[in-house]
């Protein structure tokens, strides 16, 4: 089997985790969160969300329109926002 990063130290990864609820669907919440990511010396290169209900408080995770809306938020507020700001950074 492969192993990958064998004796790495993970305190030395550059990663950060919110351990705590935050609700992406109010706009003030995804604002700062993204004023964080923006702050951080290195802009992130990967956003995980786990799990929906965790972050989505109140959203019907069977509406395929509400779900849609959601993600569309995600995209628009987050992942292009912090691609641009990345860029601007020449990172």
């Amino acid at each position: 089997m492969r192993e990958h990063g064998k004796g790495a130290d993970l305190r030395s990864l550059p990663a950060v985790a919110l351990e705590r609820p935050i609700n992406l669907n109010l706009a003030i919440e995804m604002e700062e969160l993204r004023q964080a990511f923006e702050a951080m010396p290195r802009p992130p290169v990967l956003i995980v969300i786990d799990t929906l209900s965790k972050f989505a408080p109140g959203l019907k995770e069977n509406d395929n329109g509400e779900v849609a809306a959601y993600l569309a938020a995600l995209s628009v507020n987050l992942r292009e926002r912090v691609q641009r700001n990345r860029a601007a950074r020449g990172a």
